[in-house]
């Protein structure tokens, strides 16, 4: 009780007395009752020799009660303690919600880029011929403008949903929620999202809209029902800064990374296309070869030195939690052929 952290113990109350005191507001201030205790059979064993206790000095005097003063002080850690404010299980709770929440927003962005990617398509024949070529008779996007703009929309909020969770999660563990796979995953969605959407500013990827929605709910899903792990604090050898800059970095590397990665096997996907006879009408939407392989190269040229940084740091941590730079575990092993390759 004289730890609570509602409130600190009272100066004038001295070690020796706390418990005394205590239990006299109780009776006096009309605060119910704690439960007595069981007796305990203190009668000695018939061959059991009992040594005298030392003589103890008698209890210096209880201050007066104030029972405004203890309404303020002692009687508000019995009372108030089913009155919880936000505390690190309700924020556990909160970043569970905000997550769950996220994973809503996700699926009705995937909603709306299936929706999207769907009706974009209309038969040839059904176009009249004064339309144009074969790309404006086969494609219809006044139809799925709006609903590629709802998905986008869903995106952002789902983002921003899945950000709280974050932030609360690292609040309820007070550390930085990087701890472990679950949290490393929900953080790597995030950072993957905000690449998506950063580089959605300045390049036309609405198209990667739905496989990126894919992605982040498979591992989103994961994470809640695989990986899940309680909010605690951190082990001691993870009580280091280095955590925060290593791992820091290996999110958005990794974010940044799987961007480019999706953006690749597009391209990979489009060229075998191309090879075998040429694009079918939904894959007309999407940009050429070229665009393609420079926009891949410009996010693995803008990534891959934080990447490098990432792994120096994360030897750096090594030698200050465990003693050695490199160990060469499967973390560090795949770290190293990902840099190489």
């Amino acid at each position: 009780v004289s730890q609570s952290r509602y409130r600190q113990i009272p100066d004038d109350i001295t070690p020796d007395v706390e418990i005394t005191a205590l239990l006299s507001t109780v009776t006096t201030c009309d605060v119910p009752p704690l439960e007595p205790l069981p007796p305990i059979d203190t009668a000695p064993a018939a061959d059991e020799a009992i040594a005298p206790l030392p003589a103890k000095p008698p209890l210096p005097p209880l201050p007066p009660i104030d029972c405004a003063r203890i309404a303020d002080d002692w009687s508000f850690k019995v009372v108030r303690l089913t009155f919880d404010p936000v505390s690190s299980r309700n924020w556990a709770y909160l970043s569970n919600y905000f997550v769950y929440s996220s994973m809503v927003v996700y699926t009705l962005a995937f909603l709306g880029h299936a929706f999207e990617t769907a009706w974009s398509l209309r038969k040839p024949e059904s176009a009249a011929a004064h339309e144009g070529n074969l790309l404006t008779k086969t494609l219809d996007y006044s139809k799925t403008e709006k609903a590629a703009r709802i998905a986008t929309a869903m995106m952002i909020l789902g983002t921003a949903l899945l950000f709280i969770g974050v932030v609360a999660r690292g609040i309820s563990a007070s550390r930085v929620p990087w701890s472990n796979m679950y949290e490393f995953s929900i953080t790597g969605a995030l950072a993957f999202s905000i690449a998506y959407l950063v580089t959605l500013r300045k390049y036309d990827l609405r198209w990667l809209g739905l496989p990126i929605a894919i992605f982040i709910l498979l591992v989103l899903g994961t994470a809640v029902t695989i990986l899940y792990r309680p909010s605690a604090p951190l082990v001691p050898a993870l009580k280091s800064t280095w955590l925060v800059i290593h791992v820091s970095a290996a999110i958005i590397s990794g974010g940044v990374f799987f961007l480019a990665n999706v953006i690749s096997g597009m391209y990979l996907w489009l060229d075998s296309i191309e090879r075998k006879g040429g694009r079918n009408p939904w894959a007309k939407r999407l940009p050429e070869l070229e665009t393609l392989d420079q926009l891949s190269y410009r996010l693995v040229a803008f990534v891959f030195p934080l990447w490098t940084f990432a792994v120096i740091a994360g030897a750096i941590w090594a030698e200050s939690a465990w003693g050695r730079y490199w160990g060469w575990d499967p973390k560090e092993t795949w770290s190293f052929i990902t840099w190489i390759l």
